[in-house]
């Protein structure tokens, strides 16, 4: 778990020290260890049920935060469907594959 020390005082209000935190340097080694986490799982989990190979796993960084999204852009647009499941056409539930969703520890 990251550290700092910050201080809450004359000045710094709790907008500051909240700033301040997030863009600690510990703080942001957290979230790229934790995102880089997520992406390998992700990736390892769509690997096992692939089956056309369009959809893929990606890492983006923001200005602070980092993001592991599901891209079907190549293939029929159905991230939605392949993470949530969708309905087959002959009316049977097809479950998703929960690459990002089943990652995630609550």
């Amino acid at each position: 778990m990251a550290r700092g020390k910050f201080s809450w005082g004359p000045g710094r209000t709790a907008r500051k020290c909240n700033k301040t935190a997030a863009y600690h340097k510990e703080t942001g080694f957290a979230l790229k260890r934790t995102a880089n986490s997520l992406f390998a799982n992700a990736r390892r989990r769509l690997a096992a049920h692939r089956h056309s190979g369009d959809a893929q796993i990606e890492l983006s960084h923001g200005k602070l935060d980092y993001f592991v999204t599901l891209d079907d852009s190549r293939g029929q647009n159905a991230a939605a469907a392949i993470e949530y499941g969708h309905i087959a056409p002959d009316g049977t539930f097809v479950d998703g594959v929960h690459a990002i969703t089943g990652g995630v520890r609550r």
